[in-house]
């Protein structure tokens, strides 16, 4: 079964819960647009939660969200352990649990419940976050649940039949689709030059450029090459960030933060999905390829270029 639900001009409504209050249980949320306050919506519910993240910066980010700083907000992911959260839950029988964790480490978030001898199935609403990522079997074995994307990818499983599940579908009544500029070429460097030189010559004060591409390798080649080094910040993953670092560049993060920004800044995949980067000024945003270098570098046109 699909619902559809309208959704009017965007400024109207700030977040999901304004038309649709709770995710219902055994549902695909197809929510079409990034940033509409999906997972928010989870955090505010009253009900206990575990929302799966595909990654680390998603939860660090919402865990230091100022909106968040009453909502009990626990991120779970490399680092944390079985103890902490047993720790966390034993501090919030008066609160409504809401753990944030990744795919990898939700069997921790498991042990702990099992070792104060609850049950994580029974007691809290399962969310998957931009579940085209990942759905494990343990998704089907909570008694609510539901999957969120802006782009949702088919799911074949027959456990979905099974279980009636529903698809509600978040359609905008206006046009959302934004303009993007192809650039074919067989010399990145020289395409990533004359689009920065194009920039450069059109602002009257510069933006912020935002560069997604998945090659810390090809990120310090251009950076090197087209003397940015010192305009330029990168976010990417711990060992990429130590790689960086041996090259004496310093301006690398694991963790993406406003005030670590500066004119060009660089992202790899663990930034490309569900992550919320929000800046004051709208920033260019190239996404960038070279799969003849790299070919992890390739960019999935239906859910990796949209969110």
């Amino acid at each position: 079964m699909t619902i559809e639900i309208n959704l009017n001009e965007l400024g109207k409504v700030q977040y999901l819960t304004e038309v649709l209050p709770e995710i219902p249980t055994n549902t695909i949320l197809c929510k079409k647009l990034t940033g509409l306050g999906a997972t928010y919506g989870e955090i505010t519910a009253k009900r206990n939660s575990i929302i799966i993240e595909s990654n680390v910066p998603v939860i660090i980010g919402k865990c230091n969200d100022p909106k968040h700083k009453d909502d009990n907000l626990f991120g779970v992911y490399e680092g944390v352990y079985t103890d902490d959260i047993v720790k966390y839950l034993e501090k919030s029988k008066n609160k409504y649990y809401k753990i944030l964790t990744t795919p990898e480490s939700f069997q921790k978030v498991k042990d702990a419940f099992e070792e104060l001898e609850m049950s994580a199935h029974c007691s809290c609403f399962l969310l998957f976050d931009e579940c085209h990522k990942l759905v494990k079997d343990d998704f089907f074995k909570f008694d609510q649940k539901a999957l969120v994307s802006a782009t949702p990818i088919e799911l074949n499983d027959p456990r979905f039949k099974e279980q009636n599940f529903q698809t509600i579908e978040i359609q905008p009544t206006f046009d959302y689709k934004k303009e993007i500029w192809l650039h074919h070429t067989n010399n990145t460097l020289q395409a990533f030059k004359d689009t920065l030189s194009k920039l450069n010559n059109e602002e009257a004060a510069p933006l912020p450029i935002c560069v997604f591409i998945n090659s810390t390798d090809i990120i310090y080649s251009l950076m090197k090459q087209l003397d940015l080094l010192e305009d330029s910040a990168v976010f990417c993953a711990p060992k990429s960030v130590d790689k960086l670092r041996r090259n004496k560049f310093t301006n690398v993060y694991e963790q993406c933060s406003i005030d670590k920004m500066k004119r060009y800044n660089f992202f790899t995949s663990r930034f490309f999905n569900a992550v919320d980067i929000e800046l004051e000024q709208k920033p260019h945003v190239i996404m960038l390829t070279d799969v003849y270098f790299a070919e992890h570098t390739m960019i999935d046109p239906y859910t990796d270029a949209i969110q």
